[in-house]
């Protein structure tokens, strides 16, 4: 059903610890928030998005970089 780099990107996706999904996140907030919205930050909204609609578990909505 899927190809080989996407089946390999659904089990890495599935096995991400919660502090290295915070760091990406964060990592993507800071992207979005500079100058320039380029490739970089398109891809890796779109990686944070399909990390975590494979994960097994729920996560809670948080605010990123800051906030209550």
């Amino acid at each position: 059903m899927f190809t080989a780099a996407a089946e390999s990107f659904l089990k890495q996706a599935r096995e991400i610890q919660e502090e290295e999904l915070r760091r990406f996140a964060s990592r993507v907030a800071a992207l979005l928030q500079g100058p320039e919205l380029g490739p970089e930050a398109a891809d890796c909204l779109q990686r944070l998005h399909l990390t975590i609609a494979a994960t097994k578990y729920p996560r809670k909505k948080q605010r990123w970089g800051g906030g209550a």
